[in-house]
């Protein structure tokens, strides 16, 4: 039990680490893409970097809203 959560400590850690290192990656490409002609490749960038933040983000999302549900129903269960 004591090994699982550190598991999904260390999952949670690396979901936000992964957010916040997309969201810095498609900042800085936004802002190389100011003043210079658009490229291909700064599209690219964008596009993929907001997905690599989506997928994380989704997914701390989605654990929450279990966690909340699993919550709500034992509640219930002990009521």
């Amino acid at each position: 039990m004591l090994g699982e959560r550190n598991t999904r400590n260390r999952s949670l850690i690396r979901e936000i680490a992964q957010i916040v290192l997309s969201v810095v990656i498609v900042l800085l490409a936004g802002f190389d893409i100011l003043g210079t002609p658009l490229r291909t490749v700064n599209i690219l960038i964008l596009v993929f970097g907001g997905i690599s933040a989506g997928i994380p983000l989704g997914r701390l999302i989605e654990r929450k809203r279990t966690q909340k549900s699993i919550r709500t129903e034992s509640q219930d269960i002990i009521e």
